[in-house]
């Protein structure tokens, strides 16, 4: 029986349950912790739909209650789970103590299990705080982790922004993911770190991510931003942006309204989301090993979608409407109104309106004043790893272009040995393409810490040069 997941547009999925809307100076309460990675099966098991279990988390709910990598959730307490929302949906009424039963299929066996749920675990570090707060977005409380040096000096701060899919940056157990990786490594090393979760993500309110558009999405980093400018141990005139992948969209947008010291890109785009999505298809069917020729075809078939959808904006229920042949098509990718890859079409339709060119110029014009200085021009640092498929590196390129003409010198390009897309150590595209579908049991990436060594390095040599160009 062949299991296989459907790819998303923009790089990793991890779900997590949705908490409802309350009170927004009520303390945010942690979100039920099940214990397991969850993904969407691309076909049906036996005619019924589910929910795969991709990784069990050592001693959590779900290992206790005996599941394994690679069960499928068919039914949880009598009602059927038909895609990883309902599952979500289901697991956030959960509160801790609860004990749910659950039918689940192991290969051709059909089982029963019960689960008694937990509070989902906090991190933990002894050489910096960590605290849990909150912002509060389109009247949704999204989950803050703010990391802090444990001494009360003004220190100087990095507001990181993850890339897309549904995952939560709050992920206390386990092994700890590269973005969990990086701030911890600034933390521990004198700076303070603010990150955020989506709408509907980790202990965050509101509906999925799914349901959620670009310009809702990209308020909350905003707010993240506005809090990290607020905090007392937070030195304002260091102030930094790091984004990765789609963090190096929204990150250039929140720096050309609020003008900060410095902003970094790792694997991004900086052209049209057309430019991008036809390259990273392109990408997609190059390595799963098509011929030249049906590439082509494979381009060409795709291009009656992705077209209309970005350039025309039009709705997927408006472009499946033009005939067979490409409804066909969004049948094969898996899309259907009005969701393209797990976000609505208008969160496409408005990402695409962005003109980064613009966006790229004003951050590079607009310097950051500081009382009794001179005013101070944003450094800008773009990353690019040699692996990495998922990005190309002329857009990335382009941005250190963009801000040395509009500031000579203000742009820094950094083309990383030996990293893919997703901070693992890899030597070709075809090998970090392995670790994004890997077979059962693997192989996995591993962490190339280069990128940590590289990011302070910048970071402090930017804190530092506080000359004006």
């Amino acid at each position: 029986m062949k299991r296989t997941l459907q790819i998303p547009l923009l790089f990793c999925l991890f779900l997590n349950p949705v908490a409802p809307l309350s009170a927004d100076d009520e303390p945010l309460p942690r979100r039920c912790f099940f214990g397991a990675h969850l993904a969407p099966l691309s076909e049906k098991i036996d005619g019924n739909e589910g929910v795969l279990l991709r990784k069990i988390i050592p001693d959590s709910p779900a290992a206790d209650a005996g599941l394994i990598d690679g069960d499928i959730v068919l039914r949880a307490e009598g009602a059927d789970v038909v895609d990883v929302d309902t599952l979500q949906k289901s697991i956030s009424v959960a509160r801790a103590g609860d004990t749910w039963t659950l039918e689940i299929a192991r290969g051709v066996a059909v089982l029963e299990k019960q689960i008694q749920f937990q509070e989902v675990p906090r991190f933990r570090d002894d050489f910096f705080h960590l605290d849990y707060g909150h912002v509060v977005s389109h009247g949704a409380r999204l989950r803050t982790l703010v990391g802090r040096p444990k001494n009360d000096r003004p220190h100087p701060a990095v507001l990181l922004l993850q890339g897309g899919g549904n995952f939560s940056i709050d992920n206390p157990t386990g092994p700890a993911t590269s973005f969990t990786r990086i701030a911890r490594h600034l933390s521990r090393n004198g700076y303070v770190t603010i990150r955020v979760d989506r709408r509907g993500c980790g202990d965050s309110e509101g509906p999925p991510v799914r349901d959620m558009d670009f310009l809702t999405e990209l308020d909350g980093y905003r707010q993240a931003l506005a809090a990290l400018r607020k905090f007392e141990f937070v030195d304002q005139s260091r102030i930094f942006i790091f984004g990765h992948s789609l963090g190096g969209l929204t990150g250039p947008i929140l720096a050309s309204e609020t003008p900060v010291r410095g902003i970094a890109s790792y694997g991004t785009i900086s052209g049209t989301h057309f430019e991008h999505i036809m390259a990273q298809r392109r990408s997609f069917a190059t390595l799963d090993g098509a011929e030249p020729a049906e590439v082509e075809k494979r381009i060409e078939r795709e291009l009656q979608f992705w077209y209309p959808l970005l350039i025309e904006k039009l709705t997927p229920k408006e472009i499946r409407a033009k005939g067979p042949g490409v409804a066909e098509t969004m049948d094969k990718l898996g899309i259907s109104h009005p969701y393209i890859f797990y976000r609505p079409y208008t969160w496409l339709h408005q990402a695409s309106e962005v003109n980064l060119g613009e966006v790229w110029t004003k951050v590079a014009s607009t310097p950051l004043e500081i009382e009794g200085h001179d005013p101070i021009y944003p450094r800008v640092l773009s990353i690019w790893g040699t692996a990495d498929w998922v990005c190309e590196k002329k857009p990335i390129l382009w941005i250190n272009e963009i801000v040395n003409r509009a500031r000579p010198g203000i742009g820094k390009f950094i083309a990383l040995d030996s990293s893919d897309h997703y901070f693992f150590r890899s030597d070709s595209f075809q090998e970090s393409y392995g670790y994004f579908k890997p077979p059962p049991g693997g192989p996995y990436g591993k962490f190339n810490p280069a990128i940590l060594t590289t990011l302070r390095s910048w970071l402090k040599e930017t804190s530092d040069n506080a000359e004006p160009l």
